[in-house]
């Protein structure tokens, strides 16, 4: 009831029907919430006290919160969580809505296309891999045609590999000034994650630190906002490559 008043005084009429209640059954709640003046009465409209405001805006997260680990409990239980800042952790209701999807076996390895068709309208698209994929490359090298802003997030094993077996290629891709590379030197918890104007996809690492190929993706202005801090997050922490020889 409190959340059906969140924007305003509502008519008991459109209570009891976007509650689908009675008004027998309606009655001794909104009483109840009378008493403890989180909602006041007027004629036959119900709305929110200051009070009633304050713990709805206190509600509200936790709703979120519950809605987005609601739907996919089993995957958000069983995956490690700790490459996410605590004040994201606190924040995760803007998640809201997102979607697992679990790719089929021939396609278990395979980059999110959408992400990839999306990326190519964006105006900028940033990563963060413990693995290079074979289609990264030609993704970036793409990017760069497009003179699309792209930042790529590496760990220090990842770039040594990337040094020696495609050296001459990156090469190409940090002499512009559209492509950028970091090298991450803590320990990453997480397959990958990747973020464009549109949305983000994420791959995480099971409990076990095991391999998972189902991709969570989010939507949403909050969201992208949520995956834009995440990025920050870690390439504040993370060391530009300013010069790339063998």
């Amino acid at each position: 009831m409190l959340l059906m008043l969140k924007d305003g005084p509502v008519e008991i009429t459109s209570l009891l029907c976007g509650l689908n209640t009675s008004r027998q059954a309606l009655l001794p709640q909104a009483k109840v919430l009378e008493e403890t003046h989180l909602i006041s009465k007027n004629g036959q409209s119900y709305e929110l006290t200051s009070i009633g405001e304050l713990i709805l805006d206190r509600m509200l997260p936790a709703i979120g919160t519950v809605n987005v680990l609601e739907e996919n409990v089993d995957y958000w239980g069983s995956h490690d969580l700790d490459f996410i800042p605590g004040y994201l952790l606190k924040r995760l209701e803007e998640l809201d809505p997102c979607t697992i999807i679990e790719p089929d076996m021939y396609n278990i390895f395979e980059l999110n296309e959408e992400f990839i068709e999306t990326s190519k309208k964006s105006e900028y698209v940033n990563s963060f891999v413990s693995f290079l994929h074979p289609d990264h490359l030609q993704i970036f090298l793409d990017l760069m045609d497009r003179d699309i802003d792209a930042s790529l997030i590496v760990s220090e094993k990842l770039f040594e590999k990337i040094r020696e077996e495609y050296f001459e290629d990156f090469r190409e891709l940090l002499s512009t000034d559209s492509v950028k590379l970091f090298i991450y030197k803590d320990k990453m918890d997480l397959v990958s994650f990747s973020i464009n104007d549109h949305c983000s996809v994420m791959r995480l690492l099971t409990k076990s630190h095991e391999y998972d190929s189902k991709q969570l993706v989010c939507k949403g202005q909050k969201a992208l906002e949520w995956g834009q801090e995440l990025f920050e997050y870690y390439r504040k922490r993370s060391v530009p490559v300013t010069s790339f020889e063998k």
